[in-house]
């Protein structure tokens, strides 16, 4: 079989997109080292995935950055490619689906938005989450990526004149000659398998492009029939490290505070400063920080800026600093705070939300890879990670994902 390649625009979509590939009992690499050599990568990697973190690029940085991972795959002789895309269709979209299309010989993209588990549907190319058109649900607040319209045809076409067409749950698999992102409807898994099913069947899953919901409907047609098991794990106490300013994750951050867990709020100082952890001063807090996580269950270190107070953006940006540069010392502080933790000996789960908060903190340990190993809760991918000569849990998933007592649920019952 061809090997499978994913491109994905941030870490933990990357996770939990390959999961469902490592769920099949497939060999999966997660890598964030998006310029690597496809061709040097190990053959005993059926599926790749690239983190090719083009989330906060511009579209045409973004749609050259996956049209040059797509070179380097025909290159490489990989017959598959599936671009993830956020399941709320934040990002480059259309700019990133386009320039794979143009770079690929095949003249169409088939796209699943759709993610039904996870209450992501499209209807009539709409796409909604929870019955709302996305840009009248949370997404549409985000204050970095808010969505503004729910038309999958008008948000591809702000970035790109390729041609789109919508097909409804019923209608046949497009095939044309000439280039065309076929976007297809899908209220239920059940339309997604049908639809992979049909795919197959005219193989056509060459290029195609969804966000875990299709990775899963994919994974069981190609690769199914493998038994492969991990030992069953605990998860136990967590530590959590939340980048993530979803409305989801914060809601599930006040009912763990509200149910026994330890929460440490960062100040302004401590995220737009991305040296204070450098400091005296934030030395002594790490040191204060370690002594509470060794003496206590599940703590959380929280990013989101205290109700009622000035957000650390209005102030970045009063004192000359840009979003993408308070983005950045914000991850990369959440990064340092982990790795110090864990090198002091704090030994829980890590749980980290948010894919630049991944990022930020594989940055800090100067690793590039993760292996995943199954999910605790849909949406909620469990990794392995080998750091100073020792084995971690990392549980990482993205912002919108999840129930309010999901981390609770986590900490008291979790386990793959």
């Amino acid at each position: 079989m061809d090997r499978f390649l994913i491109i994905a625009d941030d870490f933990t979509g990357a996770l939990d997109t390959g999961v469902q590939f490592a769920k099949t009992g497939a060999k999966v690499l997660v890598s964030v080292n998006w310029n690597c050599d496809l061709s040097s990568v190990s053959s005993d990697s059926e599926v790749i995935v690239l983190d090719a973190e083009t989330r906060h690029l511009n579209f045409e940085a973004a749609s050259a950055r996956v049209k040059a991972i797509a070179a380097r795959a025909g290159a490489a002789g990989i017959g598959r490619i599936m671009k993830k895309t956020d399941s709320a269709l934040r990002g480059n979209i259309g700019a990133e689906l386009s320039g794979l299309l143009s770079e690929s010989s095949r003249k169409v993209l088939h796209f699943v938005p759709a993610f039904p588990e996870m209450g992501r549907t499209t209807k009539d190319g709409i796409h909604y989450v929870n019955g709302l058109p996305v840009s009248e649900s949370v997404f549409s607040n985000d204050p970095f990526e808010p969505v503004r319209r729910s038309d999958v045809a008008g948000i591809i076409h702000e970035q790109s004149d390729t041609a789109v067409r919508i097909l409804g749950a019923d209608d046949t698999a497009l095939a044309e000659d000439k280039p065309v992102i076929a976007v297809y409807d899908a209220d239920t898994d059940e339309d997604i398998e049908r639809r992979v099913a049909e795919l197959a069947e005219k193989d056509e899953l060459h290029l195609i492009a969804g966000c875990a919901g299709l990775a899963k409907a994919v994974g069981r047609r190609l690769f199914r029939g493998s038994d492969r098991k991990s030992a069953e794990r605990s998860l136990g106490d967590l530590l959590v490290i939340c980048g993530s300013v979803n409305p989801i994750t914060v809601k599930q951050l006040d009912y763990a505070e509200k149910n026994g867990f330890r929460r440490i709020r960062l100040y302004p100082e401590q995220k737009k400063n991305g040296e204070y952890f450098q400091s005296e001063e934030g030395k002594a807090t790490i040191d204060e920080w370690v002594k509470l996580c060794l003496g206590s269950g599940s703590v959380i270190i929280d990013s989101n800026d205290m109700p009622g107070e000035v957000s650390a953006l209005d102030i970045a940006f009063t004192e000359g600093l840009s979003k993408e540069d308070l983005i950045a010392n914000i991850t990369g502080n959440l990064g340092c705070i982990a790795r110090k933790l864990l090198e002091r000996g704090v030994k829980k789960t890590l749980f980290i939300t948010g894919g630049d908060t991944l990022l930020g903190f594989m940055k800090e340990i100067s690793a590039d890879a993760l292996a995943p190993l199954g999910e605790a809760a849909p949406g909620t991918v469990v990794s392995e990670l080998r750091y100073m000569e020792e084995t971690f849990t990392v549980v990482t998933k993205s912002g919108g994902f999840g129930q309010e007592d999901l981390l609770v649920s986590l900490r008291d019952n979790g386990k793959i």
